[in-house]
């Protein structure tokens, strides 16, 4: 019911698109970014121990590889972020 009311307010779009969409644009400013924080989030391992079967995954491989590739888009989405002209 609650995800039927969010599409009405988006007019009837797909709101897990929406928030796909979103995060790839935040990957791509942080990608442009020159803070090393918010560069950091996307380029570094995690380090230390985790749960058992767990890997030490990047947000950038779980998380905007799987919207890229979700979405129909290219898997160079860092060259696509740089050249912001396309």
């Amino acid at each position: 019911m609650f995800k039927n009311m969010l599409e009405i307010l988006f007019q009837n779009t797909i709101i897990t698109e929406v928030i796909k969409k979103r995060r790839l644009q935040w990957a791509g400013h942080a990608w442009r970014s020159q803070n090393e924080l918010i560069r950091a989030v996307l380029e570094q391992k995690p380090r230390g121990k985790r749960p058992l079967g767990r890997l030490k995954t990047r947000w950038e491989d779980v998380v905007v590889k799987k919207d890229v590739q979700s979405l129909g888009g290219e898997t160079n989405w860092k060259e696509r972020a740089t050249d912001r002209e396309e």
